[in-house]
């Protein structure tokens, strides 16, 4: 009875372990957390020593794993605005080329956008204002 309730206890670890584990990587936050496992196991006499440095030290990981998410949420941002402006222009590429009497079978676009002939590879319209 004791044996089982020390496994499921065990267990139980583990698995809390292993989800603050898989949110500190999501969250890019595992330098922060290895930090904190160390100064509670390891470095545990010199963190109560330096108590203001540690936190110090933990609070400026922490500034530098959001300064990740702000850069990536910037990213996110301006390759939204880009993919808007390339589908606006593939789009206004199609109308030319329907109003021009082209054949919307044989085409396909690169990855800049343009609209190339499938059999030659050769740009369908040269330049769209």
């Amino acid at each position: 009875m004791m044996g089982s309730l020390i496994n499921l206890i065990l267990l139980l670890l583990r698995t809390a372990f292993s989800v603050l584990f898989f949110l500190a990587v999501k969250l890019r936050l595992t330098i922060p957390f290895i930090y904190i496992l160390l100064l509670m196991t390891i470095f545990s006499k010199w963190s109560t020593d330096n108590e203001k440095l540690s936190i110090i030290i933990l609070f400026s990981l922490v500034a530098c794993s959001l300064l990740s998410w702000i850069f990536s949420l910037t990213r996110v941002i301006n390759n939204k605005k880009n993919n808007k402006s390339i589908e606006s222009y593939v789009q206004n590429q199609i109308l030319v080329a329907k109003q021009l009497g082209i054949d919307l079978d044989n085409i396909s676009f690169n990855e800049d956008g343009d609209m190339i002939y499938i059999s030659t590879g050769e740009q369908v319209l040269e330049c769209i204002e």
